[in-house]
This record gives structure tokens, sequence and C-alpha cells, in this order.
């Protein structure tokens, strides 16, 4: 809480009882001399305030650091290690896609990267930052862990639609294309040129498509032991050209 800091001009002109009740509400416990002498509670009053100016902490831009924390244009912006506030890029917005957030609140948006980092600074030595809380949603650090939270939802010739479930994104991978800056829609891939996260859940997807349509070829003695409803018309079409083994006895039951 921060009080009104009194010159020794103003607390020379309140009353003894004024007096005390400032020292009350200050919280001071300096010790007043005499009891009964405005001066001894003015001298209090103002050792306090000093003791208490002395306290606060002198703040300035240089102390504020910003570290990349993944590779995919996300920043922390830190004081003595503690994080303080966020900066992430917006890929669908062309105007201002830098942007700040506190907690997960986004507070300020930019068309560049150093403006953000000068608001985050300004914000920091005025003190009028809130507190951040740091997200208790783990971190992933590779592309291939990113990849697992991203949804493939459309194929359309060699294009995929997929949706980015941490920045609820979409994307067109285009995994075939000839420049690979161009494979897919994120920054990640169109400012680096590498394989992004969305191009590997493409590849994932398709290797577990892949997958369910490699089947083993059940025998012909399973196939005979299937209810009818549930063969396939190729299946059918074995039974059709299957000859049973004459050698074999039929015993009756």
């Amino acid at each position: 809480m921060t009080h009104q800091l009194y010159t020794v001009e103003q607390l020379q002109a309140k009353s003894l009882s004024e007096l005390k009740t400032i020292y009350a509400q200050l919280g001071a416990s300096v010790e007043v001399a005499d009891k009964r002498s405005k001066a001894a509670w003015v001298n209090a009053i103002v050792a306090h305030q000093f003791s208490q100016i002395e306290k606060v902490e002198l703040r300035t831009e240089d102390d504020v650091t910003f570290t990349d924390i993944d590779g995919f244009y996300n920043f922390e912006a830190r004081v003595n290690g503690e994080v303080i506030a966020e900066i992430s890029h917006d890929a669908f917005n062309d105007e201002e896609p830098w942007y700040v957030t506190v907690s997960g609140v986004e507070v300020f948006r930019s068309s560049l990267w150093c403006e953000s980092t000068d608001w985050v600074k300004q914000q920091y030595v005025a003190g009028t930052l809130s507190k951040h809380q740091q997200s208790q949603v783990q971190v992933l650090t590779t592309r291939e862990e990113r990849a697992a939270t991203i949804e493939v939802l459309e194929q359309h010739g060699d294009e995929f639609v997929v949706h980015n479930c941490e920045n609820d994104h979409y994307y067109v991978v285009r995994p075939n294309h000839v420049e690979p800056k161009e494979r897919c829609e994120c920054a990640d891939c169109h400012y680096r040129g590498v394989k992004c996260k969305h191009q590997i859940a493409v590849e994932n997807y398709l290797v577990q498509r892949l997958e369910k349509l490699i089947t083993v070829t059940p025998s012909l003695d399973e196939l005979l032991d299937l209810p009818f409803d549930q063969l396939t018309a190729t299946e059918w079409e074995r039974l059709r050209e299957y000859e049973p083994d004459e050698s074999v006895e039929l015993v009756a039951a």
C-alpha cells in the first residue's frame, strides 16, 4: 500500500493528535523520544519515511532481459530470473503481429519487435505491469513434441489443412512443394525454411493412415470361420475359388 509522503513543513502544521494519527497510519515503529512533544512526533515520522524510501528498489530498463523459450517466436521477459511478461508473434496479423501478454492476457500489440520490448521495459520501470502468473502448462520444447498438438483436418490432393491447438490457428501444409519455405504457412517455415511442427504432424498422420491400410491377409481357414455378413467382396471371391481337400474325411457329429 502506498502512503502519502509528508514534508517537514506539512507535519509541523499538524496538531499533536493529527501527528499521532499519521504515525499510526504509516505503520511507523520509530521510537518517539517525547510523546508530549510535536517535534518528537515530526522527527519520528520523517525518520520512518526516510527508511521506507531507502527500501524502494531502483528499477532500470537494463534489468529486463528477453529469452527465446522455444524457437517459435515466443519470448519471456525476465528480471532476475522471474518472468514479468511474454512476447509472441501472430503470423495471421500483418499489421501488428507482435503482442505482449501478462498471465495469458494480451496487454499490448505492435508492428515491431523492438516496440514490444521497449513497452515492457517502460512498464516495468513505471511499476505498472501486473504480477505475472507462470502458466502451469508444460512447455513443449521440440518440434516433434509440439507436432502432437496439431490436428490434421482435411486433405485436398497434396495440400493438408491443419489446426494448431496451441494458438487456435489454421494452416495449409504442402509437404511436396519444391520450395521449403512454402511447405507451410506458419512463420517457422516461412522465415526459417525448416520442417515445422505442422509438416511433422502431417507426416505422422500419413504414417498412421498407412499403418491402418496395411493389414494381415486372413487365411482361407480363418475366412471360413467368419460370419457371412463380415466378409468383404474380395474375401467372398477367394472363397469361391476355394477347393476343399478331398483327402480330409468329414466326421458326423
